[in-house]
């Protein structure tokens, strides 16, 4: 599904340098980096080089986090102001921590800190036994508290993504 969604991403960047440029950013329970360049870049803790995968004439590869939208849903049904994750829920999370930082800045909730490993590092790390780590946790059981941290989450795992571009970068891909 992943490679059907960067296909659906990407297929339209043209070719060569171009589409070589272009990355995808394909999200859900997990999130998968994928490009395409007509080089094989082998890389630790990327998956492939897959030659012919989706483009004729280029070499697949990927990184990504082993959870993304699975993390979000944990902080939710974890924190006392959570519960199922729903549509309604989520919009109502997303309102709020817009709300809450248009009033107190970019510093909004920076005293939290995560690492988002909760089910190990696919990319860039390799390390399937990782764990996630939430640091600045107070006993606040608010409904601000929940979008505090789910706030924190989000950034950590867009955080992560970079890590992964910036690794891909490092084996010769250019975005």
């Amino acid at each position: 599904d992943a490679y059907a969604g960067a296909f659906g991403v990407l297929g339209g960047a043209g070719e060569g340098p171009e589409l070589e440029r272009s990355v995808a950013l394909i999200g859900g329970t997990s999130s998968c980096i994928v490009s395409f360049s007509a080089e094989a870049n082998p890389g630790r803790s990327l998956w492939a080089p897959y030659y012919e995968a989706v483009p004729p004439r280029h070499w697949l590869v990927e990184g990504g986090q082993s959870a993304a939208g699975a993390l979000l849903d944990h902080v939710v049904r974890m924190h006392a102001a959570g519960g199922e994750p729903s549509v309604e829920l989520i919009e109502s999370i997303v309102a709020r921590v817009q709300h809450l930082r248009a009033q107190q800045g970019p510093g909004f909730a920076a005293e939290l800190n995560i690492l988002p490993d909760f089910h190990g590092n696919r990319s860039p790390l390799a390390h399937p036994h990782a764990t996630g780590v939430n640091s600045g946790l107070t006993l606040d059981t608010s409904f601000d508290g929940l979008c505090r941290l789910y706030w924190r989450s989000c950034v950590a795992i867009a955080l992560g993504i970079r890590h992964i571009l910036e690794t891909m970068e490092g084996y010769g891909y250019r975005f």
